[in-house]
């Protein structure tokens, strides 16, 4: 089986060397120029769910979807058995490749191209890539193949160690054997690097049909009726529609409480203490809408993270009704966000959905 990512689908095909699988982690509408202009008629895609549309159509139905870190979602999916597998991520797509190759039970797997290292100019050695032409800064130096050490970015240096610790763990589910073929590089723990004439010695040239084996694959897998996800979706709609108001009304009581806090009165001690009131009855609303939160967690980690953040020790009540504001704000509009792709889910669903009773 030929697993190709993103930026080296153009260069294959054009060397007559056509992948029966690519692979693309990334959601930017500019990855959509990786995929123009080529014909995809006969080309599998392993593609996060967050994927541009765009690129999703130029592959019809021949399409391998998965969740990548949103666990909320996973877990959504899961429970009405729509979520069949999960492949790894982490810095740079050859790492999903890589486990793409893991999850189909290749044996032995040959990795051409994972480089991440430069010249001692800066531009890399690695043509007809993204990257041929350019010139990047050298930041580090770091362990190479065949050299103590090569020149890299430090971005670059933090994929070797997020594919160090990857390698470092799957190493212990998987007996298959991996080589990184390649002239040059950065070493990876876990991967030996071997010659492309090596290499020669030991692909074997036998017609596997790998084509054949990855259609079947995708032809038998299970998938629940249309009819049952839109029946899912609309729940989960439901429950977020619920998140979304109930945020709101959070939202107003902080507001009120915040517009008479300009001075330390009685009276406005008594409204701030009737709004966190108010706001602990809000929480305990959301937290009975167990699907629509769990989803909109998904849309929300980054403000959550950048809130738990803030040293609120010594924060007054202002601070903190303002603050909580934020947050309820962000869940609100995450919400808000999300029924917007739901929605558009539900009406593309309905429209395939078969008049007949059957899978679609």
């Amino acid at each position: 089986v030929i697993i190709a990512v993103g930026t080296a689908l153009r260069p294959l095909i054009r060397a007559g060397i056509r992948p029966q699988i690519a692979v693309q982690v990334d959601s930017d509408p500019v990855t959509m120029k990786q995929f123009l202009d080529l014909d995809l008629s006969d080309i599998y895609l392993v593609s996060v769910i967050s994927a541009f549309p765009e690129v999703v159509r130029k592959f019809d139905d021949r399409i391998f979807g998965f969740s990548e870190t949103l666990e909320e979602c996973n877990e959504w999916l899961a429970s009405f058995d729509c979520c069949q597998g999960h492949i790894s991520i982490g810095g740079t797509v050859t790492l999903s490749a890589i486990d793409l190759a893991f999850h189909f039970r290749c044996d032995p797997v040959f990795v051409f191209g994972l480089d991440l290292s430069l010249k001692e100019d800066g531009t890399s050695h690695v043509g007809n890539s993204m990257y041929q032409g350019n010139k990047y800064p050298i930041e580090a130096h770091i362990p190479g193949n065949f050299k103590e050490t090569v020149p890299a970015t430090r971005q670059w240096a933090s994929y070797v160690r997020i594919f160090d610790n990857y390698m470092s763990i799957v190493k212990k589910r998987t007996e298959a054997t991996i080589y990184n073929v390649n002239t040059g590089g950065a070493r990876i723990q876990h991967i030996p690097a071997i010659l492309p004439t090596e290499a020669e010695t030991l692909i074997s040239g036998d017609d596997l049909h790998a084509l054949d084996v990855v259609r079947r694959i995708h032809q038998d897998a299970d998938r629940p009726s249309a009819e049952r996800v839109c029946k899912e979706l609309q729940k989960a709609m439901t429950d977020v529609r619920k998140v979304k108001r109930i945020a709101n009304e959070a939202v107003r009581h902080c507001s009120k409480a915040e517009s008479k806090t300009s001075n330390n009165s009685q009276k406005s001690r008594e409204r701030q203490a009737k709004a966190f009131d108010k706001l602990k009855e809000c929480d305990e609303k959301l937290k009975g809408c167990t699907v629509g939160l769990q989803l909109v967690n998904a849309a929300v980690k980054s403000a959550c993270m950048h809130l738990q953040s803030i040293n609120m020790t010594h924060a007054t009540d202002d601070q903190i009704l303002a603050h909580s504001r934020t947050l309820y704000q962000q869940i609100a509009g995450g919400a808000d966000w999300l029924l917007g792709f739901m929605d558009s889910a539900l009406k593309s669903l309905k429209s395939k959905k078969p008049k007949a009773n059957g899978d679609s």
